[in-house]
């Protein structure tokens, strides 16, 4: 996999790409001898982000994802990781079939959701997203080394 990082801090370029390499060793084996290109855009501004959401992944061409993510100065390690971990599984499902995007609306597992037809938040992609994200984000953590520095700061933001 080729990944091309955009902006960010030090420790957010690390991890993106660390965590991509991790991501990709354990969910896109099947893939590893496509060219899969992964472009990841980190926004401080949230006016360049070019969707509503915090974080998308957009898929542009057959082997090639991007991923936006809206990263203010505040935003914990945590809450990074977790959307990273959330679009790399849209960035699996793109990939590998499961998820894509047509003029009529989006199909997943050959299944169509015309655009105006479903409940976005309940519809089977995002749910599987959303469940992921934060064992994605332990597991990566844990294996990283990092599980302390992630989940002591997520702790100490929410307490505070």
């Amino acid at each position: 996999m080729r990944i091309r990082i955009f902006n960010g801090t030090s420790w957010q370029r690390h991890h993106t790409k660390a965590f991509l390499v991790w991501f990709e060793g354990k969910y896109l084996q099947t893939l590893a001898r496509r060219d899969l290109v992964v472009t990841v855009k980190i926004y401080k501004d949230r006016k360049n982000i070019s969707k509503d959401d915090l974080a998308y992944c957009d898929h542009v061409e057959r082997n090639h994802c991007v991923i936006e993510i809206y990263a203010p100065a505040n935003m914990t390690y945590f809450r990074f990781l977790t959307h990273l971990a959330h679009e790399s599984v849209h960035m699996k499902q793109y990939f590998t079939g499961e998820l894509r995007d047509t003029t009529k609306g989006t199909v997943y597992n050959r299944k169509l959701y015309p655009d105006d037809g479903f409940d976005y938040w309940n519809a089977e992609w995002e749910v599987e997203a959303m469940g992921r994200e934060m064992a994605l984000t332990k597991l990566y953590a844990h294996e990283a080394g990092i599980y302390e520095a992630v989940f002591t700061r997520a702790v100490k933001a929410v307490v505070n």
